[in-house]
Formats: structure tokens, C-alpha cells, sequence
């Protein structure tokens, strides 16, 4: 592994190209890139990684966190859809993944999502290679907030696919759960 070229554009701009061979892989870096590894060269030339923290701090992860204002969450109550309703709310839950899909622009779109009532559902971190993955959550058509507030199933789905352009929408279809009696 090494560095075949280093360019400054402007004056906070830079480029830095680094070449492998084909058997050496280049995760360390990118998980050097993220801050979950720390990686160095040694004194024969072979590239050592050490793990940033030893579990992923989970007060604070400028990555995922910031999402999230800080607030401990609020319980609200989800109102069954009146009968009277029933062409207008299907009462299934939307789940949408990978909301830079198309056209990027994640950090917008994720407070869009934020403020029409979806929840954000993350996993933890990797250990090995520090990648999470991310599912949004709309428990129904009568849970919307905001801009999406009062629309019908079939409206939310489209402005889903119209203004977010993910990489994949799911639509529950039926649900069961635990009740207590």
C-alpha cells in the first residue's frame, strides 16, 4: 500500500490517492475514515489497526445522534382509525431504508422524515468495519405528522417515493403482537 499522490485545490480542498495491491485490503482505512479504527504504518511497513473505542460510545455518536435532539422520548398514543376512515387510513406501517437513495441529500430528508412523525431505528455499529444500517418507521397513516399530517396511505406512499426516493419503502401488511388481557 501507498500514497501515489497528494493535491491541494483552493484553499480547503484536498485529494489524496492511495493504491493497494490486489491482495491488501483497504477497510482499515475506511474505518480509520469514519473514526472507529486507528491505523498506522510500522516500522516494516505493515499497516496495524487498533479500535478507536472499545465499544461504541452510545451517549454520543456524532454519526447517528445528532439525528436525535437530545430529549428522552415521548410515549404517544396511536389512535385506532374510526370505521369512518377505513378508505382513508389502511392502518399499515411504512419502513423505508437507505434514504440517500437516489439523490443523496440524507441529512434534509432525515429531518423531513423527522418532523412528518417517522422514527429513526439504528443498530449498532459494526466492530469490524463500523457501518451501521438505518430503518425509518411510520407505525400508520393516522401516526403522521407535519406536512404528511391528515394525508391517506396512498398520499404518504407516493410523497415517499416523490420527495425521499429511497432505496426501498415497505408497506406492512398485517401486524400481530403481545396484548395483555
Amino acid at each position: 500500500m501507498r500514497i501515489t499522490s497528494c493535491t491541494s485545490f483552493e484553499e480547503k480542498k484536498t485529494s489524496l490517492t492511495i493504491e493497494a495491491t490486489k491482495n491488501e485490503d483497504l477497510t482499515p482505512l475506511e474505518c480509520a475514515l469514519i473514526g472507529h479504527q486507528w491505523v498506522r504504518v510500522n516500522d516494516q511497513g505493515v499497516l496495524e489497526t487498533a479500535p478507536a473505542h472499545k465499544n461504541p460510545p452510545i451517549v454520543f455518536d456524532k454519526d447517528i445522534d445528532p439525528i436525535w435532539d437530545g430529549k428522552p422520548a415521548t410515549i404517544r398514543r396511536l389512535r385506532e382509525p374510526d370505521k369512518t376512515e377505513s378508505v382513508k387510513y389502511c392502518n399499515r406501517a411504512f419502513y423505508i431504508q437507505s434514504i440517500g437513495g437516489y439523490d443523496g441529500n440524507r441529512e434534509k430528508k432525515a429531518q423531513r422524515l423527522i418532523l412528518s412523525g417517522f422514527e429513526a431505528l439504528r443498530s449498532r455499529r459494526n466492530l469490524r468495519d463500523g457501518k451501521y444500517w438505518e430503518v425509518w418507521y411510520l407505525p400508520g397513516a393516522h401516526a403522521a405528522e407535519g406536512e404528511l399530517a391528515g394525508r391517506s396511505e396512498k398520499q404518504i406512499k407516493q410523497w415517499i417515493l416523490d420527495v425521499i426516493r429511497p432505496g426501498n419503502l415497505e408497506l406492512s401488511g398485517e401486524s400481530w403482537g403481545l396484548s395483555v388481557e
